[in-house]
């Protein structure tokens, strides 16, 4: 009897899958190994989340007497023009709520800045939030409108998620 042999059409099934293994696997060399020789757990995220649609998470957690017992206002704006940073860095969070518009006038939407704004009221469950990065590295700034004097202005690092804390007094952002 003679030998049964593959099909022409299963070698090539079997010799295409092969290449796609393979590709699929040059690909993830490429994204995983990309460019820097200091690459560490941190910057690969930054490479892999700029590939796959960056965003940013964030978590708030409101306090039964946050800003003493009133509604907390808080925006984040992500900046791309160093001009706009070093203007925002010496703003109260007041001053931002009150010039935002003006700002908007200034520098425009979308090229030196994109914000995001929330109202939450004290003891509100705020559910995780997910706002998107563009590819290139930014800035940002968390501002939150309270009744108490002070700035209330943080400055975030975009690379990693955050939590917010409204309190009774003040806010503060950590790593999620």
């Amino acid at each position: 009897m003679f030998a049964r042999r593959p099909s022409v059409n299963r070698r090539w099934a079997v010799t295409r899958t092969r290449s796609v293994v393979l590709l699929i696997l040059a690909f993830a060399g490429c994204v995983l190994g990309c460019g820097t020789p200091n690459v560490g757990h941190q910057r690969l995220g930054i490479r892999t989340r700029s590939i796959f649609g960056a965003r940013l998470s964030i978590k708030a957690r409101v306090s039964e007497r946050a800003n003493r017992n009133n509604p907390v206002a808080v925006a984040l704006v992500l900046v791309y023009d160093d001009a706009l940073m070093e203007t925002l860095q010496t703003m109260t969070a007041r001053d931002w709520f009150e010039k935002a518009e003006q700002i908007k006038l200034d520098f425009p939407e979308h090229v030196a800045f994109d914000h995001w704004a929330w109202e939450w009221v004290p003891g509100q469950e705020a559910p995780v939030l997910h706002v998107p990065l563009k590819d290139r590295p930014q800035k940002a700034v968390i501002f939150a409108d309270y009744l108490s004097p002070g700035d209330h202005r943080a400055r975030v690092d975009v690379r990693r998620d955050i939590a917010i804390q409204l309190r009774e007094d003040g806010f503060t952002v950590t790593d999620l």
